[in-house]
């Protein structure tokens, strides 16, 4: 499927490197330090659902910080052809910013610091930042483990435990947030992982991002022997995939996109933890990973890194099937995001190449 594919592609004209099928903007890393960016420590978090929302971070100078500016937020506005309307910058006294998630209103952004002691709420509109929870002596609370908060379905969900007055911690939970109440009480528990995690040995990585349906990849201690399982609240947890060797995962509420390499080659798929539903992405000789996934599960980027360096990426649609087509090649590696609607790309390449973006248009 990969050679026939490529070989149509190849016929296409390319510019600057991406095909000509969707539109592509670049914003330098020149014009973001001209903003006010400073790019050597920036980094992309979220682009909102309608495409034109960049949530973005970096870390200032130490001039700033001698003014108690320890990070900055910016919610970069774009234009309909994906160039900057507008930058909206906020300064904060947080040490570290380990997430940033939009609420699920679009209306603030919640923010985990201190190895997710601190959970913050900052108002997009007037830039009030203000204690959704923190640790106190002799006070109950909940902990984040700081890369997570899952923005799904209209609901906010992160991973911790409770701790109570002597600090002493419960196992971990999956719970929703309510970004409204502050301290222990804006953490509900909605399931309670050791029973589901005592089950499974040697898990190396895991996506637990809903309530409805988690992933969790296992291997062996030569990590040569790997498999994926799927838990979902109707059926408990269940074997989806073995006998390859994962290179490579994204989740998103209850979806997750794999990577596995195998003895056959290298293949791609996109599971539903939720009603297992698997979807065969790619199979073939070249190795694909970076995979990056939208909110709602609806498109998969990939990369594949070429000989010199350079990376190529792939797109897959729900509204084809998932076929894959090409939107970008002989570009830098990037971090890569997806819009929550999944209909454009992001890619950051770096603090001397900036932005790629990518308005994908609906495959024909």
């Amino acid at each position: 499927m990969f050679r026939r594919l490529a070989s149509v592609l190849c016929g296409l004209a390319l510019l600057s490197g991406v095909a000509l099928a969707d539109t592509t903007a670049k914003i330098s890393a020149a014009e973001l330090r001209s903003k006010g960016i400073d790019p050597r420590n920036f980094a992309v978090f979220h682009v909102a659902g309608d495409g034109q929302t960049i949530l973005a971070a970096d870390e200032p100078d130490f001039t700033f910080k001698k003014k108690g500016v320890l990070r900055r937020l910016f919610l970069i506005k774009l234009t309909p052809a994906l160039k900057i309307a507008s930058i909206k910058k906020y300064d904060l006294p947080i040490p570290t910013i380990e997430q940033a998630n939009f609420t699920p209103d679009l209306q603030s952004v919640v923010i985990s610091s201190k190895r997710g002691s601190d959970i913050h709420k900052l108002d997009l509109a007037d830039g009030k930042l203000s204690v959704i929870a923190t640790h106190a002596p002799n006070t109950p609370g909940f902990r984040v483990h700081g890369d997570v908060f899952s923005n799904y379905g209209g609901k906010l969900y992160t991973v911790g435990y409770f701790y109570d007055e002597n600090d002493v911690a419960g196992t971990d939970v999956l719970a929703e947030v309510n970004p409204a109440l502050t301290g222990k009480e804006a953490f509900t528990q909605l399931v309670e992982l050791a029973p589901i995690q005592k089950q499974l040995v040697g898990i190396r990585t895991e996506s637990l991002l809903s309530p409805q349906g988690m992933l969790f990849y296992t291997s062996d201690k030569a990590g040569e022997k790997w498999a994926a399982f799927r838990w979902s609240a109707g059926k408990g947890l269940e074997k989806v995939d073995e006998a390859g060797k994962l290179i490579g995962s994204w989740g998103e509420g209850p979806y997750g996109v794999y990577c596995m390499r195998r003895a056959s080659g290298y293949d791609v798929t996109l599971v539903n933890a939720q009603t297992g539903q698997k979807t065969p992405i790619y199979q073939g000789p070249d190795s694909m990973t970076n995979p990056c996934l939208s909110n709602e599960g609806n498109t998969v980027v990939l990369s594949q890194l070429n000989a010199d360096k350079s990376a190529t990426f792939w797109v897959g649609q729900d509204s084809d099937g998932f076929k894959l087509r090409k939107i970008g090649e002989n570009l830098v590696p990037a971090t890569t995001r997806v819009s929550h609607n999944g209909q454009v790309v992001c890619l950051y390449q770096g603090s001397a190449n900036g932005l790629v973006l990518v308005k994908l248009d609906p495959p024909k």
